[in-house]
């Protein structure tokens, strides 16, 4: 790890213990303040005091001034002045010039995306480098959108590119090994150049929408060769980051040319209008059951004096895993009901319509575990994490739009993380790009 990063971890383990510490104390109150109420009853009924005990008083110095409020500061101050300490104490040192970066292997980088899943959005806000930026990625290193870099990462690059967009909590590594991938079959069958991205998943989906926007274009104007086509493949919350990118940049350019600016004299120049064929594996167009019920069951525990404590630390999950409970993929998408705990799934009644980006094709792969012949049971279950009606984007009794032209290709027998490297959702995706590239030939 290298020195920064060691540095930062401290920082976050020390505020971590302090959090929790924060959490222990409320429950230690939960469930010792009841207890020593009914004991101060007891006591007062016994001796005949009861009318002259203010038994909330009591508890309340009790839990304020007492010993045990006393222990539990210190622990959350020591926690963080720890790793501020430990941190300043690494900021001295030297860095060890052969030093790798934890983003920079395949461990770090696994355990990092892990990490970021459940608060990438607080280490971005904090600005800690162990938040992981959007970034092209070449054999687990960076690969910066510049000419000089593009062209000396690939020295054989095609006019057309495939960029692969993994899910929540991943990393590039999982859409398996080179020889093997969907990318590596791509390029051996059609000589496509195969591109990968990593991004911070804890992060707001519309955040990393704009990201890799910007990053998207950025290869598309330093590319080797002119690029003619370009083909994205999202899984899961990839899925949706591309929309969210593909959505922003329109709008942009819809916004930009009504107000008159001339970018309509440059229409081509964005990379959206490249963009031939879209692939979403098993996303969650319609929202994650997972993430509704886990914020159901949270708002549930906040009616329990006994639970209560857990819900502060149970709601600092990530952003980004609040946006898989509607499938949010713009900032005023939901208005309220996209930040609003108690919203539920009857609150998209007023959703934001998000058309997909026009002028390309739509393939959603949809997984079933059962097969869809046993009909509801097998529409529910989908993949085991995203619901078939969510994968593909179905109506469902609320005013969402589908996929205009979308194209919907089930397959059978497949969860929800093997679709990555599963040779059945491969094929969807050869016969599409077969097709495409045929009809184009023919022209």
């Amino acid at each position: 790890m290298k020195r920064n990063e060691k540095a930062d971890a401290a920082k976050a383990t020390g505020a971590a213990v302090s959090e929790v510490a924060s959490v222990v104390e409320d429950m230690h109150k939960a469930f010792a303040d009841p207890i020593f109420s009914a004991t101060a009853v007891r006591l007062g009924k016994a001796f005949g005091l009861d009318e002259k005990i203010d038994l909330d008083s009591a508890a309340e110095v009790r839990s304020n001034y007492g010993l045990r409020a006393n222990i539990y500061r210190a622990v959350r101050g020591t926690s963080v002045l720890t790793g501020e300490g430990v941190a300043w104490m690494l900021g001295q040192l030297k860095e060890d010039p052969e030093a790798v970066s934890i983003h920079d292997t395949k461990r770090g980088a696994t355990a990092i995306s892990a990490l970021n899943t459940a608060f990438g959005d607080n280490l971005k806000i904090r600005g800690s480098s162990l938040a992981p930026e959007m970034a092209l990625k070449a054999h687990g290193h960076t690969v910066l959108p510049s000419q000089e870099d593009l062209a000396e990462a690939y020295p054989h690059a095609d006019s057309t590119i495939v960029i692969f967009v993994h899910g929540l909590g991943a990393t590039e590594y999982v859409w398996g090994a080179t020889h093997e991938s969907f990318g590596h079959h791509l390029h051996e069958e059609f000589g496509y150049t195969p591109l990968y991205v990593r991004y911070n998943t804890g992060a707001n989906i519309y955040q990393n929408g704009a990201d890799f926007a910007l990053l998207t274009q950025l290869i598309y104007d330093n590319w080797p060769v002119k690029v003619d086509n370009i083909i994205l493949i999202g899984h899961s919350m990839g899925g949706l980051v591309i929309r969210s990118a593909c959505a922003q940049v329109v709008a942009a350019l819809e916004e930009s040319i009504s107000a008159g600016t001339g970018l309509e004299d440059k229409q081509g120049d964005a990379w959206t209008d490249h963009v031939r064929q879209i692939f979403y594996i098993g996303s969650p167009h319609r929202g994650a059951p997972m993430e509704r019920v886990a914020n159901q069951a949270i708002g549930q525990m906040e009616n329990f004096n006994r639970s209560r404590p857990l819900v502060p630390l149970l709601n600092k999950r990530s952003a980004g895993i609040k946006d898989l409970r509607f499938g949010t993929i713009l900032v005023d998408e939901l208005g309220e009901a996209a930040t609003d705990p108690s919203s539920s799934h009857r609150d998209l009644a007023e959703h934001k319509d998000v058309m997909p980006l026009p002028g390309a094709e739509h393939h959603l792969i949809v997984g079933y575990k059962m097969s869809p012949s046993r009909g509801r049971a097998a529409e529910m279950l989908g993949d085991v994490i995203v619901p078939a009606d969510s994968a593909s984007a179905k109506s469902d009794g609320v005013n969402r739009s589908d996929f205009e032209g979308g194209q919907y290709h089930a397959v059978e027998g497949i969860s929800h993380i093997p679709m990555m490297n599963n040779p059945q959702v491969y094929e969807v995706i050869r016969g599409e790009v077969a097709r495409y590239a045929s009809e184009g030939s023919d022209s």
